[in-house]
């Protein structure tokens, strides 16, 4: 599920795309690479930070130690320093 979101992402159908991230997350919640992905399209295609900075800190809290781990991270802050700014 978590690789046709990547496809449906890829191909511009956004929604679709989330769709399948959340049923790949229905079956494991804790699935770190659903987890990325879905922050990943929420922050870039939707612009909806708030959800994105939800899905990378369950991601934060899934994932080893890293530098997958460091870059979600520190996209939370970025995402957190774009609502900031919208204020």
């Amino acid at each position: 599920m978590t690789h046709l979101g990547i496809i449906l992402g890829m191909a511009g159908h956004v929604d679709a795309a989330i769709e399948a991230f959340d049923k790949a997350l229905a079956i494991d919640p804790a699935y770190p690479h659903a987890l990325w992905d879905k922050g990943r399209l929420l922050y870039d295609a939707k612009q909806d930070y708030p959800e994105a900075i939800r899905a990378w800190e369950r991601f934060v809290a899934v994932a080893p130690a890293g530098a997958d781990r460091d870059r979600a991270q520190q996209l939370i802050q970025e995402a957190k320093g774009k609502l900031a700014s919208k204020k």
